[in-house]
């Protein structure tokens, strides 16, 4: 542990040296930047009472942009604010093998990977970031960043999950059968902090960013919740089986940002 900590301190304090070496690499770059983004929560863990009859949540990013304004600059350290917009779908999901009392078998069931999505979530998140900004060689940069952002999201107080197994939808006469209820509960977050590491190529229409933001929650375990799975044996033993999950609320986003150079904009005389 004590190696890596050395050999954390001089890899900053090697890219530091060079960095201050070098000329103002924000020249000639707008202060607007744009991007698209892939967010994915990582850190889901899930207790079950019985390996054979799983449950957990599972969070997918649907849509995600961010744009910042670059409010300051010097010998390439930079602060940005700017607005990151995503949205979220939680998923119950779920499986066990069941005695189904209709047709006195046991049947599979398991969540389906496009079923209906539990819940959506909008996270809206203003954010400031530090930057500092490396050349590596000739039109290629590496962008280190850290910053804070304050979240307004509305997330629903809990979602409940039922699962019935049956033909009522086809027969009205028949009667579903209760095989699991769940539920979770997402807490509102208000404060994240994060880290973001850039690789990018500066073009002659401005610079083009491939990167990795990593952010977390000041809160802890901001999603949480259990399933009760019920299987009533072939001789009505009435098994129940629990399963409790959580999730820190981390998550990893994929980005792919643009920011246009000053002469992007010049009227061409």
């Amino acid at each position: 542990m004590r190696k890596i900590k050395h050999l954390i301190f001089y890899f900053i304090f090697f890219f530091s040296l060079l960095g201050f070496s070098q000329t103002d690499n924000f020249d000639g770059l707008s202060k607007f930047t744009v991007g698209f983004s892939n967010s994915n929560f990582f850190d889901t863990k899930s207790t079950n009472g019985n390996p054979d009859y799983k449950a957990s949540i599972k969070t997918t990013n649907s849509q995600s942009i961010f744009f910042d304004y670059r409010f300051f600059n010097k010998n390439n350290h930079a602060f940005k604010a700017g607005l990151f917009l995503n949205k979220f779908n939680k998923e119950q999901t779920y499986e066990g093998s069941f005695f189904i009392n209709e047709t006195q078998e046991y049947l599979f069931v398991k969540s389906l990977d496009d079923g209906k999505l539990a819940d959506k979530t909008t996270n809206i998140e203003i954010y400031l970031d530090y930057n500092y900004l490396l050349k590596i060689h000739k039109d290629f940069f590496l962008q280190l960043g850290a910053g804070i952002s304050y979240v307004h999201n509305k997330p629903m107080d809990f979602v409940e999950t039922r699962v019935w197994v049956g033909d009522s939808f086809t027969d009205p006469n028949a009667i579903d059968q209760l095989v699991a209820y769940g539920i979770f509960i997402e807490d509102k977050v208000k404060w994240r902090s994060h880290l973001s590491l850039a690789a990018g190529y500066k073009t002659k229409f401005g610079l083009i960013n491939l990167g990795l933001k990593y952010s977390l929650p000041f809160n802890k375990d901001v999603l949480y919740g259990n399933m009760k799975l019920f299987d009533p044996g072939p001789n009505g033993e009435n098994y129940e089986y629990f399963s409790v999950f959580k999730n820190s609320g981390k998550y990893i986003s994929a980005t792919l940002s643009f920011t246009p150079s000053k002469n992007l904009f010049k009227k061409k005389k």
